[in-house]
């Protein structure tokens, strides 16, 4: 209750912009992480661990960008080990305990997200988002669609088609497979300003 409330009010200094909210909001930041540090469990890190974490995550970050620019693409783990410098069997262990789940996994989530927005927003037929997304077959895409929606991308246009909402606001598949330490959430249309201070204000005034 200390920590939300810690940052409820300085969430609310830094919408009201007050003269010298700066101030109180980096007290604030600063009094947070305090509570943080003294209430929850913790590890220090040494210098070679926390430049052996960064290695990791730039290269988690470097596997994501590819993937996310050539996923339409025929793509192999092995290109990934090759452009990475690693072998295949090491570069498939390093991606199933980053991410979470394997690659194929991971590429075949990516596509079916990548088809379930366009299949509600264009007017593409069902065969060209499955190709436009990299899919070898369209029962492949179909079997993803299956797995992670529960239902076949026809269907899925069909019920969801007619909303201006994206596809991971429609529907959340069983498993995204993001990266452990990067996970994406997604988040409501942000409140007009007035309207979100109003809604914190009350929030922090009865001890939420």
């Amino acid at each position: 209750m200390q920590i939300r409330e810690r940052l409820l009010d300085t969430t609310c200094a830094y919408m009201r912009a007050e003269p010298y909210y700066e101030l109180r909001c980096a007290a604030g930041i600063d009094l947070l992480t305090e509570k943080i540090l003294r209430t929850v469990s913790h590890i220090r890190m040494s210098d070679e661990e926390t430049q052996l974490l960064g290695t990791k995550m730039r290269r988690m970050q470097r596997l994501e960008e590819y993937i996310q620019e050539h996923y339409a693409e025929p793509l192999r783990l092995t290109d990934l080990a090759r452009k990475e410098g690693l072998t295949l069997n090491y570069l498939s262990h390093f991606f199933r305990d980053c991410f979470g789940v394997p690659f194929q996994t991971y590429l075949l989530n990516l596509r079916c997200r990548a088809a379930a927005q366009m299949l509600t927003q264009t007017d593409l037929s069902v065969s060209e988002v499955s190709y436009a997304c990299g899919f070898s077959a369209l029962k492949y895409m179909n079997r993803g669609f299956l797995d992670q929606y529960g239902v076949k991308p026809g269907e899925y246009r069909t019920q969801f088609g007619g909303s201006r909402r994206s596809a991971e606001q429609t529907v959340q598949p069983k498993d995204a497979g993001e990266p452990v330490a990067l996970q994406r959430f997604f988040f409501p249309p942000a409140l007009p300003h007035e309207e979100g201070l109003a809604h914190l204000t009350r929030a922090l005034q009865r001890g939420f």
